[in-house]
């Protein structure tokens, strides 16, 4: 396909009547409806594409498979017939892993068109070259969609707020487009949402405070966007929040003592913002916590004595900041750490032989003013 796209997308999708209809990562399999498929364009356009430009494995996986299946590698097919006949699909998914010397991902950018025919509950476009927006009432159509996973392509606008319609929704991975404007209030509505992936867009604004509505909230990752605000304190009162990353943003104001109420919290990354105020003393109350990245921000006071509680911390990166004090000796309890960075601070005292209790040196980057 050397030429611009030949095909646009049409999706209009319910529950199956294939028993599975898959078309990413490189392969759709399924079965095809009782009364066989329609004489159409749209069916021969898929029969052209498939003898034209699918790889010669494809070709040989397709002559394993009965009746007709498609793989169809990081593309999409227009088909607004052939989707009335696909009635009632759960899933439908076109995406690549990676390019290849088949087919591009970016080779000739597409348009996405969602059609409001019917709903899906699995809608994957993963890592293709789909430009446009998503439309704006496309929630309103999608009631029983449980996963969007559109990421990596060339997507603009903002993020519908009619999503926060889709009462269903379990995970929403928008990231690497180029979406702008703000997170919409509206998805505060989805109580089941377990992971939110937002970053490396353009976003704008604050961090909504409804999200803490999604009681079921596992992986909130924000990072790489132009957001602004505090982080609001009521992301604590998540109690299966265990991903936090916000990186490469605007962020300002003190970072919320209630994320010690996260017990299960495995990382939390906040490097380069602008966040002011202590670190917590609270967060040596997370035991699950692995990686606490601070990095490049405006924080000051002392390094908490309770972070050496967090006895499964492996990564502690605190520099560029400014902080003050002694490093505490119980840090030398960590015997999990592996990588501790306090370079850039105004800390002082001596290096204690508080490590000489660890099983390992850390990766160890300081700078003591005496």
């Amino acid at each position: 396909m050397e030429g611009s796209c030949k095909f646009n997308v049409l999706l209009a999708l319910r529950v199956l009547f294939l028993p599975i209809t898959l078309l990413g990562s490189a392969a759709l399999v399924g079965t095809n409806p009782s009364n066989g498929l329609p004489e159409t364009t749209e069916v021969a356009a898929l029969l052209t594409f498939k003898t034209q430009y699918i790889s010669k494995q494809a070709q040989r996986l397709l002559h394993s498979l009965t009746p007709l299946p498609f793989v169809i590698h990081g593309w999409a097919l227009s088909a607004p017939n052939l989707a009335a006949t696909f009635r009632r699909s759960t899933y439908l998914a076109l995406g690549s892993p990676a390019p290849s010397r088949h087919t591009s991902a970016t080779s000739a950018p597409c348009p996405l068109l969602i059609s409001p025919i019917t709903p899906s509950q699995y809608l994957g476009l993963c890592h293709n070259a789909f430009t446009g927006s998503m439309p704006a009432d496309m929630g309103l159509h999608l009631p029983d969609l449980q996963f969007l996973l559109l990421w990596q392509n060339n997507l603009t606008g903002s993020i519908p707020p009619s999503l926060g319609n889709c009462s269903q929704l379990i995970h929403i991975q928008i990231h690497a487009n180029k979406l702008k404007g703000p997170i919409p209030v509206q998805l505060g509505r989805l109580s089941k949402l377990e992971s939110l992936y937002l970053y490396e867009n353009t976003l704008t604004g604050a961090i909504p405070a409804s999200l803490v509505n999604c009681t079921g909230l596992t992986e909130l990752s924000l990072s790489s966007n132009h957001l602004t605000g505090r982080i609001p304190s009521q992301l604590g009162l998540l109690p299966n929040l265990r991903y936090v990353v916000m990186f490469m943003n605007r962020l300002e104001g003190s970072i919320p003592p209630s994320f010690g109420n996260c017990t299960g919290l495995t990382v939390l990354s906040l490097p380069e913002n602008q966040l002011t105020g202590h670190i917590p003393a609270e967060l040596g109350l997370l035991p699950e916590l692995q990686l606490l990245l601070l990095w490049a921000n405006n924080l000051t006071g002392p390094i908490p004595w309770s972070l050496g509680n967090c006895t499964y911390l492996s990564s502690l990166q605190l520099h560029t900041n400014q902080l003050s004090g002694s490093i505490p000796s119980h840090l030398g309890s960590l015997r999990r750490i592996q990588a501790l960075y306090l370079h850039e601070n105004n800390l002082t005292g001596e290096f204690h032989r508080a490590w000489e209790t660890a099983r390992t040196l850390p990766a160890f980057n300081s700078a003591l003013t005496s």
